[in-house]
């Protein structure tokens, strides 16, 4: 619970909403920019970090995501690769 806890406070802005701030952590794993996408998750807990891949691997395969989505997630998740567990999350 310390990480979540951490990460809430990390992203905390005065006058911030958590909408605000999961909005904020999604567009940074969005980003299609390595560095920003690590950094993102550079703070998660390994289950926290296969939610998040979990969650992308929705997003590039699954119907009901814009091409853009789809596409950004693909992205994110070649970045990620390293941090991939065997076998898949």
């Amino acid at each position: 619970m310390e990480s979540n806890f951490r990460i809430v406070a990390d992203l905390w802005k005065p006058g911030a909403d958590m909408s605000d701030m999961l909005e904020d952590f999604w567009a940074e794993v969005l980003s299609d920019e390595p560095i920003r996408i690590h950094s993102a998750i550079e703070g998660l807990s390994a289950g926290e970090r296969r939610s998040v891949i979990v969650h992308l691997r929705r997003m590039a395969g699954e119907p009901g995501w814009s091409d853009g989505q789809r596409l950004r997630a693909q992205a994110a998740l070649e970045c990620l690769e390293d941090d991939l567990p065997p076998g898949g999350a």
